[in-house]
């Protein structure tokens, strides 16, 4: 077995996120199509680099849990809908689970995913233009698009013991890091995604 599909069904079995066996394959192919093609983990790295404090385990929500791009501050915050694929869509995924070891239904699969992942990821395809609200925010920030494909950039305050922040001024440094960073990457993954991409703060 080629080692590269060897390290990816290693990975596959480490997954504990509670998706089905096809969920998983997913998400996992296409969080390496979302690193290949934007080089998140770069940025993710020089967020780190920079000692932005990266949220705790304890503030993920079930998005972030469920996430499988592996990285400190990004993750995918749409739904993974694959009650949109059809059912040879859908067989070719149960194929390759059932061949691990066959390199042309791994091929398949991929292809399949870099084909199929603005359907299955946008939050709405069948309305483009219309608003929905993934969370009440009192500044609308939780509001995006039918074809946006969802994705947070995600920090946390330092705070000491009593609950304030450690060092304001490396907090306001912190946000307006985050800002620019989202502003600046937004358009860059919309590009390197092949459409309408929403980079959401959790700041």
């Amino acid at each position: 077995m080629d080692e590269k599909i060897s390290d990816f069904w290693k990975a596959f079995d480490r997954i504990t996120n509670g998706e089905s066996g096809p969920e998983k394959l997913y998400r996992l192919m296409f969080s390496a199509v979302l690193i290949g093609r934007s080089g998140l983990d770069r940025l993710d790295g020089r967020l780190a680099d920079q000692g932005i404090p990266a949220a705790p385990t304890e503030e993920w929500d079930e998005y972030r849990a469920r996430d499988l791009l592996g990285l400190r501050y990004f993750y995918l915050r749409s739904p993974l809908r694959l009650d949109r694929l059809d059912s040879d869509e859908l067989a070719l995924l149960e194929r390759c689970l059932a061949q691990r070891d066959g390199w042309d239904a791994f091929e398949a699969a991929l292809r399949l995913v870099n084909n199929t992942f603005r359907k299955v990821f946008e939050i709405s395809p069948d309305h483009p233009t219309q608003f929905f609200e993934l969370f009440r925010d009192i500044h609308g920030r939780g509001r995006v698009q039918g074809n946006d494909l969802v994705i947070v950039l995600q920090s946390a305050p330092d705070y000491d013991g009593n609950g304030m922040f450690r060092d304001e001024t490396a907090e306001d440094r912190r946000l307006r890091v985050l800002d620019s960073v989202a502003r600046q990457t937004e358009p860059i993954l919309a590009r390197a995604l092949d459409g309408p991409v929403r980079l959401l703060l959790e700041t």
